[in-house]
């Protein structure tokens, strides 16, 4: 749990037998997911939860993104697990009770539905590709001026997504596409012969 300047795991983690990679692996994403909501959830807080996503996913992504970036020999399976995981949600978002990664949340009674791999792993895998299209440079300055701005406040996606703009122009457009359609996305090729 990320409580403010103090994470909490459970007796889950007190490993029992010589943990294996994976293991170990899940663990350390576990610590940095939960050490990412300093920033996205304590710093700067979702003003409803329909930007719930924003906080797990962003979360979700930036714990791989760190074991790449700085512990890449001793993790070395991250993204191979982030893939694996990824695998959950395109499962149910080929079934019926699929939903955007961003959609709206009209009361806290319905906020557990969204605590799901379509929030997390779906998300993660849009953050992601904002990401690499943005690239790490032009992403860490947005995500700087989006902490510099809104820390100690509640924020909306339209807050982080005009920093992301900020830096490259259209990817409002393209992000709301991402995140406001359910389902998987289709290419249907038409031939000519």
């Amino acid at each position: 749990m990320e409580n403010v300047g103090l994470v909490t795991y459970n007796e889950a983690y007190v490993w029992r037998s010589i943990p294996t990679l994976r293991m170990k692996t899940n663990f350390a994403i576990t610590v940095l997911h939960e050490l990412a909501h300093m920033w996205f959830g304590n710093l700067v807080t979702m003003d409803w939860w329909d930007d719930l996503w924003l906080n797990e996913a962003f979360a979700t992504f930036i714990s791989h993104l760190a074991l790449d970036y700085e512990l890449k020999e001793t993790y070395s399976i991250s993204w191979l697990l982030f893939n694996y995981y990824k695998g959950f949600a395109y499962k149910i978002d080929q079934s019926e009770v699929t939903h955007p990664v961003m959609s709206e949340v009209e009361n806290t009674e319905v906020t557990d539905t969204n605590f799901d791999s379509i929030t997390y792993e779906k998300g993660s895998s849009i953050v992601k590709q904002m990401y690499y299209l943005i690239g790490h440079d032009n992403f860490s300055k947005a995500l700087t001026k989006y902490f510099n701005e809104f820390k100690y406040k509640n924020t909306t996606f339209d807050d982080f997504i005009g920093k992301m703009e900020e830096v490259c122009e259209g990817i409002s457009t393209l992000s709301y596409n991402w995140l406001k359609k359910s389902g998987l996305t289709s290419i249907i090729p038409n031939y000519e012969v």
